[in-house]
């Protein structure tokens, strides 16, 4: 999944900031993602300690879902949004 992100984050981070403040947003988007990625897996870890592996991959499943659908459907109002503005959507 850490692999997929980057190129997405970065072609998008492209697109929309201009080359003054791209390096600075990269960096900030790179921190930001690595500062989750360190407070998820602690939790997954203290999970798979206390619960068993199964039942914390399973948790860790079922809390992802509703993010995972809320933000599907912001990305598909914002591709919607830059359809009707007639900006053109790139194939991500």
């Amino acid at each position: 999944m850490a692999g997929n992100q980057a190129p997405i984050i970065s072609g998008y981070i492209n697109r929309r900031v201009d080359s003054e403040h791209r390096a600075t947003v990269m960096a900030i988007a790179a921190f930001t993602f690595t500062s989750l990625l360190v407070v998820i897996e602690v939790g997954f870890g203290y999970m798979a300690s206390t619960w068993g592996l199964v039942e914390s991959i399973m948790a860790m499943a079922l809390m992802t879902i509703p993010l995972a659908v809320f933000l599907l459907l912001q990305w598909s109002k914002e591709v919607d949004r830059e359809r009707e503005m007639g900006a053109g959507v790139d194939a991500i």
